[in-house]
């Protein structure tokens, strides 16, 4: 992997950074409210596909952080998603998720995103034509803050 990671890092700032620029162009389009500009649906695509899997991200970060580090009941089926959350733990200690500073800048990039996607929102009156990913984005937004809400709330200090 270590060969590849200059090329792993180049992939990720470039799909970030058309991800960002694709809720920018939505969102200055969205301001102007000419009709006439029809956004490309490669762009909506790249927004979406990228959002999805920067969500899915989110959602682990979370889920490893609360993480005891004990195994989950087996869910039937071929999908264990509690196979490939890696914990360390010291002896007597309770194990601790493992992240790395990108899987860390990833998370606040999403959250930050998904408040960008809703200023832009905003700027435009939160009106219902605006452009649906920036609606959809804000959504998204007040659902994170459930979710980490939900997660702060119920979080069991470990023994």
């Amino acid at each position: 992997m270590s060969s590849l990671r200059p090329l792993v890092i180049a992939i990720v700032f470039v799909a970030a950074l058309a991800y960002l620029l694709g809720i920018i162009y939505i969102g200055q389009v969205n301001l102007k409210h000419d009709p006439g500009v029809k956004i490309s649906p490669f762009v909506i695509l790249i927004i979406t596909v990228i959002g999805g899997v920067l969500a899915t991200h989110f959602g682990a970060v979370f889920g490893l952080c609360q993480s005891s580090g004990k195994p989950r009941e087996q869910v039937p089926g071929p999908l264990s998603v509690h196979v490939w959350a890696r914990v360390e733990g010291q002896e007597n200690q309770p194990p601790q998720p493992v992240l790395n500073w990108l899987q860390v800048a990833a998370a606040y990039f999403y959250f930050f995103s998904l408040i960008l996607a809703a200023v832009y929102w905003g700027l435009d009156g939160f009106s219902e034509v605006s452009h649906e990913v920036l609606r959809n984005m804000s959504s998204t937004l007040l659902g994170v803050a459930g979710g980490i809400l939900a997660i702060v709330l119920n979080f069991r200090k470990q023994p």
